[in-house]
């Protein structure tokens, strides 16, 4: 499991890894989110402050 996925998992929301791909030196990667609105909220919080994280929506 990534370490990203890791860091997801202790929001409380629910991860599910659908695509994973590679584009010009980058990993693209696809997830379907579940979860209460609170928990989403942090995972987008999470996401934004990760360094990794080129973008998401």
């Amino acid at each position: 499991m990534l370490l990203l996925e890791k860091r997801l998992n202790n929001t409380g929301a629910q991860i599910e890894r659908l695509e994973v791909s590679k584009e010009e030196g980058r990993i693209n990667i696809v997830y379907l989110i579940r979860g209460k609105k609170a928990s989403v909220n942090e995972l987008n919080r999470q996401l934004a402050m990760a360094e990794e994280v080129a973008s998401f929506s």
